[in-house]
Order: C-alpha cells, then sequence, then structure tokens
C-alpha cells in the first residue's frame, strides 16, 4: 500500500532542482551610448529587434503556482540592484510572451491578467534602474535594453489586439496606456 505523501519527496527535488540550475544573470559594461530617439513600433512597421525568452509554463497550467513560487523566492533573493533589474525585465518579458500565447488560445482574461503582471514586473526594472542611477552604476547599455524592451512589448500588444474583437480590446485600453507612460519614463531615464 502506497503512502498518501509518497509524493512529496519527489515535488522538494523537483523544487530544489529547479532552484540548483538557475543560473546568474550578469551584467555587462559596455561603452556609453546616447539614444537620441525612441521610435514606436506599430503593426505596419518592421519588428523590433528584441528576444522575448521562451515563457515556460502558462499560467493556466496547474503546476504553474510552482514556477510562481520559485520566481518570487529568487525575487526575494536578489539583493544586488543590477542583477534584480535584469531578472525584473525577464519576468516582464516572460508575462508578456506568455500574454501573447494565451490570447492565441483565446483565453482573453488570463491574456490580460497576464500582460498587466508583466508590466508590474517591467515598472519594477525602471525603479531598479532608477537606483542605479542614482548610486552612478546605470548603464546606457541596460537602458536601450528596457527601450527595446518597451518597444517590443508594444508590438505585442498590438499583435495580441489584432486577434481580438473590438469588444475584447477594451480589456487592454489601460495596458496600452501604461506602455505609452513607460516610454516617456525611459526617455526621461535617458537625461
Amino acid at each position: 500500500m502506497q503512502n498518501k505523501y509518497s509524493y512529496i519527496p519527489v515535488v522538494i527535488f523537483f523544487l530544489l532542482a529547479s532552484f540548483l540550475t538557475v543560473r546568474p544573470v550578469v551584467a555587462a559594461e559596455t561603452a556609453v551610448i546616447k539614444i537620441s530617439s525612441v521610435p514606436v513600433a506599430t503593426p505596419a512597421a518592421t519588428t523590433v529587434a528584441y528576444f522575448m525568452p521562451y515563457p515556460g509554463l502558462l499560467p493556466d497550467h496547474q503546476l504553474y503556482f510552482l514556477k510562481a513560487f520559485r520566481d518570487r523566492t529568487l525575487a526575494f533573493l536578489i539583493s544586488d540592484p543590477i542583477k534584480k533589474a535584469e531578472f525584473d525585465l525577464l519576468q516582464a518579458d516572460k508575462r508578456i510572451e506568455a500574454s501573447y500565447l494565451l490570447a492565441k488560445e483565446r483565453k482573453i482574461d488570463l491574456a490580460q491578467e497576464t500582460f498587466s503582471k508583466g508590466e508590474n514586473y517591467f515598472d519594477e526594472s525602471l525603479s531598479q534602474f532608477r537606483i542605479l542611477k542614482q548610486e552612478g552604476k546605470a548603464t546606457q547599455d541596460f537602458l536601450h535594453k528596457l527601450v527595446l524592451a518597451n518597444q517590443k512589448h508594444r508590438e505585442i500588444l498590438r499583435m495580441i489586439e489584432g486577434k481580438l474583437s473590438q469588444n475584447q480590446r477594451q480589456a487592454f485600453v489601460r495596458d496600452d496606456k501604461r506602455l505609452q507612460e513607460f516610454e516617456k519614463t525611459v526617455k526621461t531615464l535617458n537625461n
């Protein structure tokens, strides 16, 4: 007869394995580049040359809570503002890409919620960048990455909206306005 708690060692093993396989993110110092203007991607424009990571498990998966727990734990353990900013940007990119995949599956409410969470991570990344700038540790390379990420997020939002009815697009209006505010914020951080 099998014990009803026999699955616990397996779960603990997978949690530990996921923590041990995470590689640290390292920022690279590069020459200072002044970004003069930030063009906004439109559906008719060429795609933004910014890589979006594979999001892994989507929020509609039954084991997603384990991934979310792991991500929150990692975020809590990161104290370096540079690594925290990079981690938050990575999480934002994953959520935005997951939102697109959910929209393709016609799970609009979950797609909008996931997109909004991605924006929350992007906002946190901007906050970490402000801290770095105040400390004199901010790099133009990471700022350029934030600019491209914001453009790519807007491009993906346009792609999502292209798959929706007019009524369903209303759910993403606030997200679009928030992305526009992020674009303004990124421009001010360049000064």
